[in-house]
């Protein structure tokens, strides 16, 4: 029986061990997605606003993992006048 036919079976009965790696699977693509979108809104709030945003900034914003500094970076967005003040303390 080759790997791909063994996982296919566990999957199949609905191995626990199998099914709470896919859970946890789920619930790390659920947050990941979760911190993409709260990027994704601090950029759009900057560009709805006309401020530039350089590649270095918009990658910062994208790879932050952070929740808390993402809904901080999405309030300083709204009124911020450069994309640096974003990042000010």
């Amino acid at each position: 029986m080759t790997d791909d036919a063994v996982d296919d079976a566990l999957i199949a009965r609905r191995n626990r061990r199998i099914e709470a790696v896919r859970a946890q699977d789920r619930a790390e693509g659920r947050a990941e997605g979760a911190l993409r979108g709260r990027a994704e809104t601090v950029l759009a709030v900057l560009a709805a606003r006309g401020v530039a945003v350089g590649a270095a900034d918009r990658q910062r914003i994208l790879a932050e993992r952070d929740a808390a500094q993402l809904e901080r970076w999405a309030a300083r967005a709204a009124t911020c006048a450069t994309a640096g003040a974003l990042f000010a303390v």
